[in-house]
């Protein structure tokens, strides 16, 4: 009887274990099977171009075998393909986006490069040249650069856009005076071929005239020391042969109107400086703003040795002290001379006042072969 109950007993327990088992395999192989059909799937899409959708469910698998491994292969081909289809930009964001795997920067590079070469065959000369100048050293982009003759035209063009400082002639810039530093100007227009600049700093001390009488541009003693010992000191004949010849508005439209005074007749300068109407729309100067750091200019140690001023309550926009500069525009009467004060604003004084800034403008023709 004893040994009928211990074999009853020993079956229950054998049929409690069948059953566990059954349960645990019957748990385990769904949970086996559907990872692996996803990734299956995965791998079907990918292989009939469905990159999107091939992504999403490698990336559902998580670390599930090597689906992490996948994902980035999967992103590394939908990259190739969107560069073989022309799709550049979000060929260069996949590529990028991959990081170290693979060869995925040696294939960045190569889709930079085929962007520049379709945009150049395209004439879209400055948007090749701005890809190019990323990729020296890859292939023959430095050939490029160096002898297309649109690219070096691009490189011009990049070089001159308007709010870039360039390099131009030489003028004392030490308290010394004895030395001859590169003038930096600011580029403040373009039209086609042509850049109109600006000296970046104060660069020299000069009264509008050197004795106190009626005057206007035409006639003043600054128009004739810009155009002579300026002009000459500064540039050399090659760079002098770049100055183009500017036909200068001197009529009232140029003048400040709450002043009403003639400017006199028009001329014709190599260099020149900004009237007031040209202040205003290049730097936004007005009467009576202090606001605007935008037109405040800094004196180099050469014009502050020269007898120009700056003012430490005033600072530029690159928080140097300010000083004043000169324009060629009348004051309240033809005795008088425009100028930017310290804080921005226009005002003006007389004529013979010594200590006034110097910015020399000028255009410049960017075909002359110098540049």
């Amino acid at each position: 009887m004893r040994e009928s109950a211990r074999r009853k007993k020993a079956l229950t327990i054998a049929a409690v274990v069948v059953v566990m088992i059954a349960c645990a395999i019957a748990w385990c192989i769904p949970n086996v099977i559907i990872p692996n059909n996803k990734y299956q799937q995965a791998v079907a899409l990918r292989e009939s171009g469905q990159y999107d959708e091939a992504i999403a469910a490698f990336a559902e698998l998580g670390d599930y075998s090597d689906a992490a491994q996948q994902l980035s292969e999967t992103k590394y081909q939908q990259a190739v393909a969107l560069r073989e289809e022309g799709q550049y930009d979000d060929a260069i964001a996949a590529f990028a986006e991959l990081g170290d795997y693979s060869d995925a920067a040696q294939q960045l590079s190569e889709t930079k490069y085929q962007q520049a070469n379709n945009l150049n065959a395209a004439a879209r000369y400055d948007e090749a040249y701005a890809i190019y100048v990323t990729l020296t050293g890859y292939k023959d982009v430095d050939k490029l650069l160096a002898e297309d003759d649109n690219m070096i035209a691009a490189a011009r063009d990049a070089k001159f856009a308007v709010g870039n400082y360039i390099t131009f002639g030489t003028y004392p810039q030490t308290k010394a005076g004895n030395d001859a530093t590169p003038i930096e100007w600011l580029v403040l227009a373009r039209d086609g071929d042509k850049a109109l600049l600006i000296s970046r700093y104060g660069l020299d001390a000069q009264p509008y005239n050197k004795d106190y009488t009626s005057v206007t541009w035409e006639t003043c003693t600054l128009r004739t020391w810009l155009n002579g010992t300026f002009y000459n000191k500064a540039f050399s004949s090659a760079e002098q042969a770049a100055i183009l010849t500017t036909n200068v508005d001197n009529s009232k439209n140029q003048c400040y109107s709450g002043w009403s005074t003639n400017g006199g007749k028009n001329t014709q300068d190599k260099v020149f400086l900004l009237s007031y109407a040209e202040a205003n729309k290049y730097f936004g100067v007005t009467y009576n703003n202090s606001s605007n750091t935008k037109s405040r200019v800094a004196p180099t140690a050469y014009a502050i040795a020269q007898g120009t001023g700056k003012n430490s309550s005033y600072k530029t926009a690159d928080g140097i002290d300010a000083g004043w500069w000169r324009l060629r525009s009348p004051g309240v009467s033809q005795y008088d001379a425009a100028y930017v004060s310290t804080d921005g604003s226009l005002y003006a004084n007389r004529v013979n006042v010594g200590s006034g800034s110097v910015r020399p403008a000028l255009w410049v023709n960017l075909e002359a072969g110098i540049f």
